[in-house]
């Protein structure tokens, strides 16, 4: 009896630990800022970026939220290494290099998100996220 209750102690206390561990990234949350991002003029944007060094780099994901809506991106773009076979496209790759136009896939890119919103509607704040697979990331806020 003993014995099993330790052990179901045990069980209880892993699976306590990888469920805190194995948080789920949200988007509402302000990340750490390892990139620069700067955005240009008008409602078709040219995102750029560099990292903390100033120089230039590739990523894995762009995307674009309303600040009212930072769950929901209005439009975005990611890449994918592609396996050995057809069906293995799960590697992220830090493919897309700077600058991007809002609203245009680079080539060697995909779309990413339910979304795909351009031009930027005029009179509202936005947020553009940009992530490397190595988990650094650059965000800035702007208005149009």
């Amino acid at each position: 009896m003993y014995k099993k209750s330790t052990l179901l102690v045990m069980i209880i206390i892993l699976s306590m630990f990888f469920i805190a561990s194995c948080k789920k990234e949200s988007s509402t949350e302000t990340p750490v800022e390892n990139l620069i991002v700067t955005v240009g003029e008008g409602l078709t944007p040219k995102y750029s970026w560099t990292d903390a060094n100033g120089d230039s780099t590739g990523i894995c994901r762009l995307a674009v939220y309303r600040i009212i809506e930072l769950d929901d991106p209005l439009w975005g773009i990611q890449t994918l290494s592609q396996g050995a076979y057809s069906y293995e496209r799960d590697w992220y790759a830090d493919g897309i290099s700077p600058p991007v136009t809002h609203g245009v896939v680079q080539e060697g890119a995909e779309r990413w998100g339910i979304r795909d919103i351009w031009p930027l509607p005029k009179g509202f704040a936005y947020r553009v996220r940009v992530s490397k697979t190595n988990g650094a990331q650059g965000i800035k806020d702007f208005s149009r």
